[in-house]
């Protein structure tokens, strides 16, 4: 059970090219692709349930949880941006800030790794959720779009809000 959370992190990493590959090939959205987010978003939930209750959280996935959510939401932004699905403003957004975050992340390393918070947590479950509706063989748009400005709302505050954290982190240690 104590590297159930590592092999899940490690599952979702290998997923993200097969959703792209899939998602190239297939007609639009299909169950296919949707199942396989659904995979990787409920495999995310699990790692971090049997993370925190079994105590195997590592620093294998303190670093690598977080980025392999970053690559499998978004490939599929990209994706649904290229289908003309979702504005590319808020891929821009999205994949700009995440991108700050793990940049900063690597760069104070030494000083600590800041594990995501409620926030950041919530921020993702909006942003897989809206993108796992927006996969959906039905048409969920008018809830997914919302969901997703929503969530890009509150990207944009979670950034914030964790530069400042990191900055506090670095302060502290160099002290």
């Amino acid at each position: 059970m104590q590297k159930l959370p590592n092999l899940l992190t490690i599952l979702r990493l290998l997923l993200v090219p097969i959703i792209v590959i899939s998602y190239l090939f297939a007609d639009g959205t299909n169950w296919f692709i949707f199942t396989l987010f659904f995979i990787a978003g409920l495999s995310d939930w699990i790692d971090g349930t049997v993370a925190r209750k079994t105590g195997a959280i590592t620093e294998f996935g303190k670093l690598w949880d977080p980025i392999a959510d970053k690559l499998v939401i978004g490939a599929v932004l990209v994706l649904l941006t290229i289908d003309g699905v979702i504005p590319i403003f808020i891929t821009f957004i999205i994949l700009i800030r995440e991108s700050a975050v793990t940049i900063a992340r690597l760069a104070v390393l030494k000083h600590g790794v800041l594990a995501a918070d409620r926030g950041g947590k919530f921020k993702t479950m909006l942003q897989g959720f809206s993108l796992l509706f927006l996969l959906s063989p039905y048409p969920l748009d008018g809830i997914a779009l919302p969901m997703l400005y929503l969530a890009t709302v509150i990207t944009l505050i979670t950034g914030v809000r964790y530069f400042g954290q990191l900055y506090e982190l670095r302060s502290k240690n160099a002290s």
